[in-house]
Formats: C-alpha cells, structure tokens, sequence
C-alpha cells in the first residue's frame, strides 16, 4: 500500500532527508517482483501495447481503481501513452 506514496516522495519531495528515507523504505519492498505484481505488469503491457482509446479508458480505469501494483503500473502505462 505504500509504495506509491514512498515512491513520489523519493523523487519529488523538496526536503533531501524525506526523500533518503523513502527510497530507503523502498527498498526491500520493489524487490524482485511478486506474482500478483509480475500479473500486474504483463496485464498493464499486453493493454499499453494495444494503444487503442479503450485500452487507454481500461489503464485508466485500472489507475484509479485497481489494486496497488495494478495502478502503479497502468499509472506508469498511462504517462508513457501520453508522451508519445
């Protein structure tokens, strides 16, 4: 669950000491990947590679409502979509 939080904090909070800390926090939890993450990560490439306006309404949807590594990785997808 906090993941996401640490992981923003360790790249963009203003204050050096928050961002040591989170990233140290980080560590033991973004580790080798889980079965639920390794699920999460290959359902959010099959969906990115489709690149489709549903596919992106579907990552989307994952973003804002699927569990802590479904919306990390359709978050990430997303930002990666919106770059190109």
């Amino acid at each position: 669950r906090a993941e996401k939080g640490l992981s923003v904090a360790a790249a963009s909070s203003p204050v050096p000491e928050v961002r040591v800390r989170a990233a140290r926090l980080l560590g033991p939890i973004s580790g080798p990947l889980g079965a639920a993450r390794l699920r999460a990560v290959r359902a959010v490439e099959a969906v990115e590679r489709v690149g489709t306006p549903a596919a992106r309404d579907l990552l989307a949807e994952w973003a804002n409502e699927g569990g802590p590594a479904l919306a990390t990785e359709a978050a990430a997808a997303l930002a990666r979509l919106n770059g190109r």
